[in-house]
């Protein structure tokens, strides 16, 4: 009977972790400092539900280090390659199908799943799934091998009109700004 209540109170604490804290536990904690980095941390340790698809510590470490430092200064771009990873609501594998897109919490983007070896294998945007269906609190957490990246679904004068401010120089060096302005694009 002992046992029998240790593991019952072992499992309730075990299932009580945040994302932030689980991810923590499950060896992703460059995820959990870049999370806390771009302001994140704090909602996903209170809302949800959320799927988290966690890149391991590995996967941060494949990455050019220019493309991590330029994470680490533009906070609104860390925000955005964090929020690829993150689906609102509680996704289980086994509500996945082959081809299956949902969307996820980046603006218009959507991953893309795929399903092999007849269950065995799943991928999220062609990264492996190795640990699927890690329960949190406030949601749910698959361990992927590799950061995701949404790819822009924007031609180039659709992505330099939504990111203006950004080119904001170039527009007005070549006679655009204005004539954005007064569009109102």
């Amino acid at each position: 009977m002992m046992r029998l209540l240790v593991l019952s109170a072992f499992l309730v604490f075990a299932s009580a972790a945040t994302i932030p804290e689980l991810a923590t536990q499950l060896g992703c904690t460059e995820l959990v400092k870049l999370v806390e980095h771009a302001g994140l941390a704090e909602v996903l340790s209170r809302e949800g539900p959320f799927t988290v698809f966690a890149p391991t510590n590995d996967a941060f470490a494949k990455l050019p280090k220019a493309v991590l430092e330029d994470l680490m200064r533009n906070r609104q771009l860390l925000s955005e390659v964090l929020k690829y990873h993150l689906v609102y609501g509680s996704l289980y594998s086994s509500e996945l199908t082959n081809e299956m897109t949902e969307a996820s919490l980046a603006p218009l983007a959507n991953i893309r799943f795929n399903i092999y070896n007849t269950g065995n294998l799943i991928t999220a945007e062609g990264s492996p799934v190795e640990k699927a269906n890690q329960n949190a609190s406030n949601g749910v957490i698959h361990v992927v091998n590799r950061v995701l990246f949404p790819i822009p679904f924007l031609d180039i004068p659709q992505l330099i009109v939504r990111e203006r401010a950004r080119f904001s120089i170039l527009l007005d060096g070549i006679g655009l700004g204005t004539y954005l302005f007064m569009f109102n694009y």
